[in-house]
């Protein structure tokens, strides 16, 4: 009696384990998404273990895209912040999405944050792999005052902008820039906010000389006549 139920037992086992293999050959996804690529055709012999994967598949509601944030306003990102999307493709149309998490790290290399947005997609217009521009309203952590970068000098003298002082007289001040955006600069330290600045400055310019101040004007703008 006691072999024929270990018999019985063993037979159980063997269908239960030939059950399990049938089930290998429907392969479920572990989310919904669109197939973007097959690596393997009807008849192909696939293998356990670590082999070439079957499908690539990729989710597309919604659509996630990971941006870098700089430094100086990676300790303003949080869960839940609105994100606004642009994609050359649609003009200026603007997708709407919010920041979903983030690395909590800086990588060493950029100083940036990898942050992870979320934008519905429900029509499937936003493509895996396109290129948006991410726009994220992030309160800086601190005062800084945006400055043209042609004001910015780098000499033996260190960072320096020219300003003019009350008795038109020029005072180089030592800066502090929080974040060279090309065409401008984000000043830190060094400036109040009241300061004129020479917009262009050159080594030329000699501390404490006497100028006569031009305010800049907008391109566009139509220049001014004597007396007005």
């Amino acid at each position: 009696m006691g072999v024929s139920n270990a018999n019985i037992a063993s037979k159980k086992a063997t269908v239960q384990r030939l059950v399990e293999q049938k089930a290998f050959a429907r392969v479920l996804a572990p989310y919904s998404g669109i197939i973007t690529s097959r690596t393997l055709t009807r008849g192909s012999l696939v293998a356990a273990g670590p082999t070439t994967p079957l499908f690539k598949l990729a989710a597309v509601d919604p659509v996630r895209v990971m941006v870098a944030v700089p430094q100086d306003v990676a300790p303003s990102v949080k869960t839940g912040m609105p994100a606004k999307l642009v994609v050359r493709e649609y003009g200026s149309e603007i997708f709407n999405g919010e920041i979903a998490r983030s690395s909590q790290a800086l990588d060493p290399a950029t100083r940036t944050m990898l942050v992870e947005v979320r934008v519905p997609n429900r029509d499937g217009r936003l493509l895996t792999g396109m290129s948006v521009k991410v726009s994220l309203t992030l309160p800086l952590p601190h005062r800084v005052f945006e400055v043209p970068g042609t004001a910015v000098l780098t000499d033996a003298g260190g960072v320096r902008v020219a300003v003019i002082a009350p008795n038109s007289t020029l005072k180089f001040v030592p800066i502090v820039i929080e974040r060279d955006q090309g065409s401008t600069v984000l000043v830190s330290a060094g400036l109040n906010g009241s300061e004129r600045i020479v917009e262009n400055a050159t080594g030329a310019l000699v501390d404490g000389a006497r100028v006569e101040p031009i305010e800049s004007r907008p391109a566009n703008a139509p220049p001014k006549k004597p007396g007005s």
